[in-house]
């Protein structure tokens, strides 16, 4: 029941009434009403004197013992200097780890981020937001890897390979092997159903039950026995990689410890012995290596049909090779199968065969004499074989068919030329010959280089990149275009083989960092330092390695094929290059010349 003004007014008026009342009947209540009236009074009088009379004295400056008792970042100065020190330690800048190639960088940096954001962010940002620890933790990781890599550059890979490891493999091998005899019988010929009981057979017979550290019989399952093992090889390890501060810190190293040991090691070594793993491996590197076998065989084929001769398919004859010590009958042998060719590409086949022996054999001390005048004179029964040949079907340069007048070589040779080094590694044989050349050199990858590039360049494109399309009407690039020029430049382009100015590096990497981001510019740019590098490496081919190669037996098995034979836009004969260079072929006349016995 809510009371209102009224009652208020009525109940103090009856407490005052009642007052009076009591004490009319009793004075003495009256000194009561007394002393509450003097407290109230002297209460306010005494609060307001308090408020009006006292002042506040100023305080004293502090000593320096009281300043020493404060923390010291408390101090203005300090306080602005750590401020400013965790702003700096927020901006953080990670290193490269892989400067030669930015592509691996990046992927190794997203590698690092998954791993700190599962294995350190996941329960670090629940204690704070500062992203400081994160990046110190990757700091060190980053210290770490670049220190396992100048490790790994200082050692001979091989050396640890042949000498550590596969003896330790086949070790393994060797002692596996050995557990299963014991096991199924010395010739594997008992019948046991394969089950996890066979494996613990084998297991307790292998090296006399002596298995590994992280590996027991008495545990079914050995994750634990696991994660010690690496947890002690991770300690062995760590003072290697890791500076002092971070082992001087028992906290910093329980936790780098456990995280490399059971967040990152044990999830690997339980892929890698798993057997699907490696089934899987097998199975997608098997089926693309035998994909690329009969894709290789295919085109073979393709390339043999296209080389083979248009009536029927050209079929190499079996050639006898003459030896030191061969008797008489043998070299006579040697000679009935010359004098045996039937066509033209046989002879000069065999012919650059003994030219490549003779020029071979001649150069080793002590070669039997008689043996070097047997390859001399088949050479020259070759010679006339040839010139017969291409006398009967008139294929020399010049030469009338049988029925026209004959005239002589000099006064009816049209003008001839040889292929270019771009002709010759535009065809089959040529490009391998070519190939197989600048491997003896060690510098094949001059010749993978361009023809990478050649199959990047537009038909009608030049040096420049410039083509009919113009820049304005070409179409923009696309996502396989920057493929193509990320791929080329970190085959080729940090090859010391190669090289490549400074200018065209930058352009193809701001080209390549860019991203979708790029302007058509920027990929004209790229494009064009990728075709004037391929132009520099062809005139180093032609000038340096070409006139060497027309020198070496490569070229003389190149001329005696069907690629070597090209058309005259003059004349519309047909001629080969194997008539061209005096020094390949002593054909001088229509004539013979007189063979000496």
């Amino acid at each position: 029941m809510l009371l209102t003004r009224n009652n208020l007014l009525l109940a103090a008026f009856a407490a005052f009434i009642a007052w009076g009342l009591a004490v009319q009947s009793f004075p003495v209540l009256r000194f009561i009403g007394y002393a509450f009236t003097l407290g109230a009074v002297s209460t306010v009088v005494l609060l307001a004197a308090a408020t009006l009379l006292i002042s506040r004295r100023p305080r004293p400056a502090p000593t320096a013992a009281q300043l020493a008792n404060k923390p010291l970042f408390l101090t203005p100065a300090q306080w602005r200097t750590e401020a400013a020190a965790a702003k700096r330690r927020d901006q953080y800048q990670p290193l490269d780890l892989y400067t030669s190639s930015f592509v691996v960088s990046q992927a190794i940096d997203t590698l690092l981020g998954f791993a700190l954001r599962d294995f350190v962010s996941a329960w670090y940002r629940n204690i704070t937001t500062s992203p400081a620890f994160v990046n110190d933790i990757d700091k060190k990781i980053r210290l770490a890897i670049q220190e396992l890599l100048a490790r790994l550059a200082s050692e001979d890979i091989v050396n640890v390979v042949v000498t550590k490891i596969v003896p330790i493999f086949n070790a393994h091998m060797r002692d596996f092997d050995q557990a299963e005899r014991l096991v199924k019988g010395r010739s594997l010929n008992r019948s046991i159903t394969e089950s996890e009981e066979l494996d613990l057979a084998i297991a307790a017979k292998y090296k006399d039950g002596k298995l590994h550290p992280a590996a027991s019989l008495s545990f079914s399952d050995t994750k634990s026995i696991e994660q010690d093992h690496l947890r002690k090889l991770v300690v062995r390890i760590l003072p290697e990689l890791v500076s002092e501060d971070v082992l001087g810190s028992r906290a910093a190293l329980v936790l780098v410890k456990e995280i490399i040991a059971c967040a990152v090691l044990l999830p690997i070594v339980q892929l890698l012995k798993d057997p699907d793993t490696w089934n899987q491996v097998v199975e997608n590197y098997g089926r693309s290596a035998l994909q690329d076998r009969k894709t290789v065989r295919r085109m073979r084929a393709a390339l043999d049909e296209h080389t083979a001769s248009p009536g029927k398919a050209r079929t190499e004859a079996d050639f006898p090779r003459l030896g030191p010590h061969d008797s008489e009958r043998a070299f006579e042998r040697f000679v009935r199968a010359i004098r045996k060719a039937k066509n033209l590409s046989d002879a000069r086949r065999f012919r650059s065969q003994v030219a490549s022996q003779l020029k071979r054999e001649s150069m080793v001390e002590g070669q039997d004499p008689v043996y070097l005048r047997r390859l001399e004179m088949g050479k020259r029964v070759l010679d006339q074989k040839i010139t017969k040949l291409a006398l009967s079907t008139g294929a020399l340069p010049g030469t009338p068919l049988s029925g026209e007048p004959r005239k002589s070589l000099d006064s009816s040779k049209p003008q001839t030329r040889e292929l270019t080094l771009v002709e010759i590694m535009h065809t089959a044989s040529g490009l391998s010959y070519f190939m197989e050349f600048m491997d003896r050199q060690q510098l094949m990858t001059l010749v993978q280089f361009w023809i990478v590039v050649d199959g990047f360049r537009n038909p009608l494109e030049d040096d420049f990149g410039d083509d009919p399309i113009g820049v304005s009407t070409a179409p923009s690039w696309t996502d396989a275009d920057r493929t193509d020029i990320a791929r080329i430049s970190e085959a080729y382009m940090a090859k010391a083989e190669i090289d490549v100015p400074t200018e065209s590096k930058q352009a193809i990497r701001s080209f390549l960092v860019a991203g979708r981001k790029a302007t058509q510019a920027q990929y004209r740019e790229a494009r064009m330092a990728i075709l004037s590098t391929q132009s520099a490496v062809l005139e180093q081919l032609q000038t340096n390695h070409y006139p060497s190669f027309k020198k070496s037996d490569l070229y003389y098995k190149f001329l005696a094929t069907d690629d070597a034979r090209i058309t005259s836009p003059d004349q519309g004969a047909g001629f080969d290059l194997l008539d061209i260079p005096q020094s390949l072929s002593p054909v001088k006349a229509v004539k013979p010349a007189p063979t000496q016995p």
